[in-house]
């Protein structure tokens, strides 16, 4: 059975996307096999893994009961290099791409309401062993859609006011989901600092310690997910380049925390 990570804040910006495409290409790189769910309708985490695919079906599919998961997940490949024809098939990796239509998908399951509690075991019956689930900044069907199939939630922020009241309310969010006629096990929030240095990362713990539990890990850049970094921690087995190499060992640290 999978373990199940759902990244998730209602403050946009603080590497939500980022966070979720390097773990789960972390978690590929260390020999798991694992699956990306991009559930934000901007799709950019599914910029980056479709090139050179043709994709029949997406999230919103599985989510409005068109199809079963297995059938809207496709194999994760990307384009090397600047004007490069080929795409690169990305081993270990398979992602289940987003579609604009998931802004609308809540409208569409009002009438299916307990269908949302069915995606966990959707989700454990298909052969993974890590699922990494990208949700929107939003409180809407596909974050708690998200929060709802997760064993562990994953809130990166910053050392800011805004930032951190992202992360507080996911914590009311899930406890809201999380009610006693629901028969699910609340899952684990984890609260990783993001875009810090050293010393804004253990005031974040030492401010948020008492309320959430804060990774030892800090993700200490800030990059756009098509960017030539996280090609290479993706691809080259060396990571050449000390960016690569520290941005690497960051998500292989929160991998080991966390997987």
């Amino acid at each position: 059975m999978a373990r199940k990570i759902c990244i998730a804040s209602l403050k946009g910006g603080v590497n939500k996307t980022t966070l979720a495409v390097h773990l789960a290409a972390s978690s590929a790189r260390s020999g798991r096999r694992t699956l990306l769910i991009d559930l934000d309708p901007q799709a950019n985490a599914t910029m980056h893994f479709n090139e050179g695919l043709q994709l029949e079906r997406s999230a919103y599919d599985w989510l409005s009961l068109r199809c079963d998961a297995q059938d809207a997940i496709a194999p994760a490949q990307e384009r090397q290099g600047r004007g490069s024809g080929v795409a690169q098939r990305i081993p270990g990796l398979d992602f289940m791409p987003s579609s604009l239509k998931l802004a609308f998908v809540g409208y569409e399951m009002q009438r299916s309401p307990q269908s949302i509690l069915n995606v966990r075991a959707e989700l454990d019956a298909l052969d993974y062993e890590i699922i990494v689930l990208d949700t929107p900044p939003a409180i809407d069907y596909p974050t708690r859609a998200g929060l709802y199939a997760a064993d562990l939630v994953l809130s990166p922020t910053e050392l800011k006011h805004d930032s951190i009241l992202g992360i507080s309310y996911i914590a009311r969010l899930l406890d809201d989901l999380y009610s006693p006629n629901i028969r699910l096990k609340r899952p684990e929030q984890i609260v990783v600092p993001s875009c810090v240095n050293a010393q804004q990362a253990a005031a974040l713990r030492e401010d948020l310690g008492a309320r959430f539990h804060v990774s030892q890990v800090a993700i200490t850049r800030s990059e756009p997910v098509n960017s030539t970094m996280i090609k290479k921690t993706l691809l080259d087995a060396e990571a050449k380049g000390e960016t690569a190499r520290s941005s690497y060992a960051e998500f292989q640290g929160l991998l080991g925390e966390v997987a």
